[in-house]
């Protein structure tokens, strides 16, 4: 394998180049404090992983629906209180 080898302030520019692209970006960014009490809770209550809950708590509180091609979570969040914050991706029209 071959050994790269990078100048420090070459990756300091790309690093800050991408930082100000990230920064003009239509990107909504969240509080994520006030999102992880929602995460935790729904982890605990659907019996999910909190990785999958970040993504239920943002549709949840986006007031929209969650698109998932993981068809054992679809299964679990159709079968709870939160069935219409989930949709199968073969389902999107």
């Amino acid at each position: 394998m071959k050994a790269c080898v990078l100048d420090a302030s070459v990756v300091v520019k790309w690093f800050l180049e991408i930082l100000t692209l990230l920064e003009e970006a239509p990107i909504e960014w969240c509080d994520e404090a006030s999102l992880l009490k929602g995460v935790f809770r729904l982890a605990t209550e659907l019996d999910r992983t909190v990785y999958d809950s970040v993504y239920l708590a943002l549709a949840v509180r986006r007031e929209c629906s969650l698109v998932t091609a993981d068809r054992r979570f679809y299964n679990a969040i159709s079968a709870s209180r939160l069935a219409r914050s989930i949709v199968w991706v073969e389902n999107v029209v």
